[in-house]
């Protein structure tokens, strides 16, 4: 390495290191107040060397959450590259803290090169190993590169569980909720050990350990479910962007939500209690019981073709021509109207599809044609 570039290293290393500490002095008090966040007492720093920290995917705030945890381990995040491009705040956090961006819906070999480059370094690494936040509370597969990135690192590999977090700020909700926030280590994996795993054995290791189902976890705490305070309207606002088929009339985009309640134009309403769950008497118990009623319906009207390939010719109605899966065409294209078919519907296709599709794409705009969307994702 020159001297050049290694001053300028060095200058680097040390604006993140003083970034850190004056950040760790603001966010932890600052999250204990918003989230009640807290988190077991685990030292990292008596781990020698560099390490991969591997974290279950809840909500936007889980950097945060294990950035305070680690406070004696600086950590570099991987972060989602609309991160770095967003106005004001993107360019400084990438100054300050030099996140390491990865293309949502890619596969990821180009980020674990990256990763393991700056692990090289001596530098310590954040991941949601799933990729992108979980809509429906239920955990997601674990991100391709995964356990080559664990493995080739050669770093300390610390799974590590944040409970709670869904319910604090879903990622379809229009406000954040205070109610309990829990971080702790699941597992802490040396890189002896992972020498002697495969890929694949380290990616089910880290599956198993950070598998964490929301609604299970209000359900079996001894102490009952945790009860959540909005920090502004009601837990149904926003709903419509996860949840989109009416259970009463079939209709799709056609839910709308207001405070505690979502309802559709027929006159169904379901109310969402402070707990997450749906009030008794409601036809799902939870969002995520209402996101397969959303996935059984759609494959109902593409003729049992979700998440299935391979793809045909689809002519859209400007006579561009797209893709579906195996369908009639014609039939999709008058059951499923620009309409109806929003484009929440689509990220929820897509989702429905993540176990065979689960790096396609990462979102869609909302002025997309159903169509356009198909195309755009190869569904």
């Amino acid at each position: 390495m020159g001297r050049g570039k290694k001053k300028n290293r060095e200058k680097e290393d040390k604006r993140r290191r003083r970034a850190w500490s004056l950040v760790q002095i603001a966010v932890g008090p600052w999250l204990k107040k918003k989230f009640n966040f807290s988190f077991e007492d685990f030292d990292p720093s008596v781990i020698e060397g560099p390490v991969l920290l591997a974290v279950n995917h809840a909500c936007a705030y889980d950097p945060l959450f294990a950035g305070v945890a680690f406070r004696k381990k600086p950590l570099t995040f991987i972060a989602s590259e609309h991160t770095i491009r967003m106005r004001p705040w993107g360019p400084l956090i990438d100054r300050y803290f030099s996140i390491i961006p990865h293309q949502k819906g890619g596969r990821g070999s180009r980020t674990a090169l990256i990763a393991m480059k700056r692990i090289k370094r001596g530098e310590s690494v954040f991941l949601a190993v799933e990729g992108e936040q979980t809509w429906d509370g239920r955990p997601m597969p674990v991100m391709p590169y995964t356990g080559k990135l664990a493995k080739g690192s050669k770093a300390t590999l610390v799974t590590y569980m944040i409970e709670g977090a869904y319910l604090s700020a879903p990622r379809w909700s229009l406000s954040t909720r205070r109610g309990r926030v829990y971080g702790h280590t699941v597992n802490v994996y040396s890189p002896e050990v992972l020498q002697s795993m495969s890929d694949e054995e380290v990616e089910e290791a880290i599956a198993k350990d950070l598998a964490f189902d929301t609604w299970e976890w209000q359900k079996t705490r001894p102490e009952g479910p945790v009860r959540y305070k909005c920090e502004k309207g009601g837990f149904a606002d926003g709903l419509e962007r996860s949840v989109f088929t009416c259970p009463e009339c079939g209709a799709m985009g056609t839910l709308r939500s207001q405070g505690d309640s979502i309802s559709c134009s027929c006159g169904f309403k379901a109310r969402m209690l402070d707990t997450g769950f749906f009030e008794e008497g409601a036809p799902f118990e939870t969002v995520a019981d209402w996101e397969e009623y959303d996935r059984e319906s759609l494959d109902k009207i593409l003729g049992g073709t979700v998440g299935t390939v391979p793809a045909v010719p689809l002519l859209q109605k400007n006579g561009a021509a797209g893709t579906v899966p195996n369908v009639h065409h014609s039939a999709t294209m008058t059951s499923c109207s620009d309409a109806s078919l929003t484009a929440t519907a689509m990220k929820r296709l897509r989702a429905a599809a993540s176990h065979s599709h689960a790096k396609m794409a990462h979102s869609c705009s909302a002025s997309e044609t159903s169509a356009s969307i198909l195309k755009r994702f190869q569904i």
